[in-house]
């Protein structure tokens, strides 16, 4: 055996996976024995979840209010400048013709 200490070694739960199979044994036959009682708590309890929702504001689900869109032109390479400003700059006025856009340009180059 290439291995002798490792061959010895078994494999053990921990601390609190333990913890919680044991409470889990000792709940699930009272669950069982009892379906309907069962349903019936999971139920006022989802509903007593619901009734708290108004209270938790934006902490579940923020309000986005984010109205800005950005664009990233990558072109083929060995196209001009120019020409991907022109392209940009039509873009723009298409966009600008679209309700409710502020179109901002830059003119920022890699080089």
């Amino acid at each position: 055996m290439l291995l002798p200490a490792a061959a010895k070694l078994r494999h053990r739960e921990g601390h609190l996976v333990a913890a919680l199979k044991l409470i889990y044994r000792c709940i699930l036959p009272g669950l069982i024995r009892f379906p309907k009682s069962t349903l019936a708590a999971t139920a006022v309890f989802f509903i007593l979840i619901g009734c708290t929702m108004p209270w938790l504001g934006e902490e579940l689900m923020p309000k986005f209010k984010r109205t800005d869109f950005q664009m990233h032109w990558v072109e083929k390479p060995g196209i001009g400048i120019d020409a991907m400003n022109r392209i940009k700059q039509r873009a723009s006025q298409e966009l600008m013709a679209v309700s409710l856009c502020e179109v901002q340009q830059s003119d920022w180059r890699p080089f």
